[in-house]
């Protein structure tokens, strides 16, 4: 992914160059890809954690209980990723019109660049989801894989078998 990464700055450098994209261009590829990162991270973390909750929930204080504290976490993964992008629009926002309202540029001029520099910005968010994304999906492969050879051939158990503690895995690789 870093070479991959490396590769488009260039040429997003190279439009730069030629003025087919603004200044601001680059650094927002690049946090495009950088927030998706650390949204993907943040909202992993917060899933894993909140498993071990619902399920001691379910167990201990019963499925309602479960399930408000799944939507709470499920809510603030979405709220997250609201806020990140929020946060990103008005910041470019106000680095954008600072600069260009300093040069006597026209407010459509502006409001272009803004525009130019946001699409970048999805984009690199975008590339760096399609790259986490199919990297989960070769690793739960993987998994899946691994979970059945460990069951089938070397215990002699029946796929899904529910003593086999690979099932878990076996499970994600198979969705």
């Amino acid at each position: 992914m870093l070479i991959f990464f490396a590769v488009l700055v260039a040429l997003l450098g190279v439009m730069v160059k030629f003025g087919y994209l603004y200044f601001a261009s680059i650094p927002a590829f690049a946090t495009g890809m950088g927030f998706s990162i650390l949204i993907g991270y943040v909202g992993m973390w917060i899933s894993t954690t909140s498993n071990a909750r619902v399920t001691h929930a379910a167990k201990e204080k019963g499925l309602g209980e479960a399930m408000n504290i799944a939507i709470t976490a499920a809510s603030a993964s979405g709220l997250l990723l609201a806020v990140a992008v929020l946060f990103y629009t008005a910041f470019w926002f106000n680095i954008l019109f600072w600069w260009y309202g300093r040069g006597g540029v026209s407010q459509i001029e502006t409001l272009y660049s803004v525009v130019n520099v946001s699409v970048t910005f999805v984009i690199g968010a975008s590339f760096a989801a399609f790259f986490m994304r199919t990297g989960g999906g070769i690793f739960t492969k993987a998994a899946d894989m691994g979970a059945d050879y460990v069951g089938k051939v070397e215990s002699g158990l029946k796929e899904d078998d529910y003593r086999n503690p690979a099932t878990i895995a076996d499970n994600v690789g198979d969705n």
